[in-house]
């Protein structure tokens, strides 16, 4: 929420400034009038609204329009009916916010890929990053975005999976999530090799040095 209102500050300032760029200090005022008093869709309020029960008063309001304060702030028998009425909007905005996130949720739900379910022995390609390498001709952006296919040992939790090389089952290359997962479609008896093989996950092991170095590590 914070970061989507400075990106759209910066804009507003971008729109003020103009040429004069040094003056952006000098728009900040207007800048968060217009944020507080603008309605927002998640709440069907404006900020101001919600935190001081009230709408801001432009410098207009002030000037010409002193009947409407008088109405609502210096005659005690409008407190009542103004309390009431900010309770409700306040519960109204609550629940609109409770049904946007609801419905946020179920798009994100209904977006979100259906765990495949591997087995033991199913072949999978395995979502990889490559690095460029000019030494070596290679483009990272031109290399396929999934490799493979490896093959699944076992399930660990809900959604993850260890994978290990075709060739070498026995040993393990690492746990993968589900979604950098995708099922290999075998179309015949030959299982085709990784064109760039991942290496296994994990820290590196610790080497033992000559007692002379003063590190134990490589």
């Amino acid at each position: 929420m914070v970061e989507r209102k400075n990106r759209d500050m910066k804009s507003q300032i971008a729109i003020m400034v103009k040429e004069n760029h040094h003056n952006w200090p000098s728009t900040l005022p207007a800048i968060r009038f217009s944020m507080n008093t603008a309605m927002c869709q998640t709440t069907g309020a404006s900020p101001s609204y919600l935190t001081f029960g009230r709408e801001l008063r432009t410098v207009y309001d002030l000037t010409h329009d002193l009947s409407t304060i008088l109405e609502t702030e210096n005659f005690v028998k409008e407190i009542t009916p103004t309390m009431k009425k900010l309770t409700q909007d306040l519960a109204l905005a609550k629940e609109t916010i409770e049904q946007n996130l609801e419905a946020s949720c179920n798009r994100a739900n209904a977006k979100r890929r259906k765990d495949p379910g591997y087995k033991p022995g199913d072949l999978v390609l395995v979502e990889t990053h490559p690095i460029s390498s000019n030494e070596k001709q290679f483009t990272a952006k031109f290399a396929p975005r999934r490799d493979g296919p490896y093959v699944v040992l076992k399930k660990h939790g809900v959604s993850t999976y260890e994978v290990a090389n075709p060739k070498s089952p026995e040993k393990s290359m690492g746990k993968y999530h589900t979604s950098a997962l995708c099922k290999f479609e075998q179309r015949d008896d030959n299982v085709p090799k990784p064109l760039n093989p991942i290496r296994k996950r994990g820290r590196p092991r610790k080497m033992d040095t000559d007692p002379g170095t003063q590190s134990g590590r490589l």
